[in-house]
């Protein structure tokens, strides 16, 4: 929750707590995803070496006898910190995503610990889009982006599909990451339509994840296509979103 409201000095100290019960409580499954989860701060903060290197401590920490979901997310996670490495780690974060979706679709039939509840079809969907939609954008060659594109749009279609109705901020997610996709195959009047949706859909919603999505999303597409028309229309609603939903962030965009 301290993450989610960006309080990311707050939130690395319940993160340090949790390590030190997961060590007194003999759960290293528990704590290596702990770890994973940490890689959200140091992304956030644009380190994504650090990123790097705590998944690989997750998963060289993992227990083999672990859940195949606690694998599923930190091999989602490496692919997501790879690909955010550029172009030189296409290759490692491409692989990492499709052994991510692997794992998951290979995991047994077996109790779940409640801690992991969430990872389902969609999620790992998700951290193999989110790794691809990195690749498509960084990429220059036509044929690589185009490729890396379609297969973030399998990955975003499949997850947005597998979404339950009740996740309504998942759901904003799931669109803001299929504008991301149309983006990625340079199509910015429908990643600006499609991030409009994702507007109206978040109208109730207050998270400051949220926020942040829409404003990382909104500085990519106006930079890289300033003067297409229905882009400077989606920048003006969220403009007014931010407003309601925000205001104290009105000044960030």
């Amino acid at each position: 929750m301290a993450y989610d409201q960006g309080l990311f000095g707050i939130a690395q100290r319940y993160y340090l707590l949790a390590l030190h019960m997961c060590r007194e409580g003999m759960s290293p499954g528990l704590g290596a995803k702990v770890i994973g989860d940490m890689t959200q701060l140091s992304t956030a903060l644009g380190n994504y070496e650090d990123s790097l290197t705590l998944v690989h401590t997750a998963l060289y920490s993992l227990p083999r006898h672990a859940s195949a979901l606690v694998r599923c997310e930190l091999l989602g996670l490496e692919s997501r910190a790879y690909a955010q490495l550029g172009e030189r780690e296409a290759a490692h974060a491409a692989r990492s995503a499709e052994t991510c979706v692997a794992v998951y679709d290979e995991a047994p039939a077996e109790p779940v610990p409640d801690w992991i509840h969430y990872m389902n079809q969609a999620e790992a969907d998700c951290l193999a889009a989110n790794a691809y939609i990195e690749l498509a954008l960084h990429a220059t060659e036509r044929s690589r982006w185009q490729d890396y594109a379609a297969k973030a749009e399998v990955h975003s279609l499949r997850a947005r599909q597998a979404r339950g109705e009740g996740y309504v901020r998942s759901r904003v997610l799931d669109e803001i990451r299929l504008a991301k996709v149309r983006l990625g195959q340079r199509e910015p009047a429908e990643s600006a339509a499609v991030a409009m949706n994702a507007l109206q859909l978040a109208a109730e919603t207050r998270s400051s994840l949220l926020v942040d999505w829409f404003l990382h999303f909104d500085r990519a597409l106006t930079l890289r296509h300033p003067d297409v028309a229905d882009v400077a229309s989606f920048h003006e609603q969220l403009r007014e979103y931010l407003r309601r939903a925000a205001p104290a962030r009105a000044g960030d965009l």
